[in-house]
């Protein structure tokens, strides 16, 4: 069994609730048998015991899922949708998401600040970014910094640099990442293109 307690003012935030509509936006439950709520709470478990390697983006997405998740089975009142759950960002803000993304790999992302690039809150952007691109923020920019990294491990930097420039938080967990998105490690990729 797992015992949660959840901070009642984070799931009002987290569920863009104010007012009375905060207060108890989830009712205590006791011993729920619910596998999808089990495998949230095992991956962030495992994400504490590594150490946090995912960083901030992945904690805060795992957070905002269980939240959404226990809203949704929990709920003692269903909210108005405040939007379309096929509404998707517009051109001007997926280019400005691309841009934000591009020139700050190189720093551990937080969710509301990504959210905060469009003027939306984290809830809203987290379901417009993934209705948009079809994955998660956190999916979509370890994506972008292995491409990076091939780019980087192409001209020869050592995989210490690369995982230090791309604020992986080790190189191992880098290394990690890396073989799992390609089926290679750095070293054998960087050597294979030089």
């Amino acid at each position: 069994m797992i015992c949660v307690e959840l901070d009642p003012t984070r799931v009002a935030t987290l569920l863009e609730r104010q007012g009375p509509a905060a207060n108890n936006a989830l009712p205590p439950q006791i011993a729920i048998p619910d596998p999808a709520i089990e495998r949230l709470l095992r991956s962030m478990e495992d994400e504490v015991s590594q150490g946090c390697g995912g960083g901030s983006l992945y904690g805060q997405s795992l957070s905002l899922a269980l939240t959404k998740y226990l809203e949704g089975r929990l709920s003692e009142s269903n909210p108005k949708k405040t939007c379309d759950s096929q509404g998707k960002l517009s051109t001007l803000h997926v280019r400005r998401i691309v841009e934000y993304v591009e020139e700050n790999l190189c720093r551990d992302f937080d969710l509301n600040e990504l959210a905060g690039s469009i003027s939306v809150s984290p809830r809203h952007f987290f379901r417009l970014f993934a209705n948009t691109f079809g994955t998660t923020p956190h999916r979509y920019i370890l994506s972008q910094r292995i491409g990076r990294a091939k780019s980087l491990l192409s001209e020869g930097l050592s995989i210490s640099h690369v995982a230090q420039e791309l604020a992986f938080s080790s190189q191992s967990h880098f290394t990690s990442v890396f073989r799992k998105a390609t089926g290679v490690p750095p070293g054998r990729f960087r050597d294979e293109r030089l």
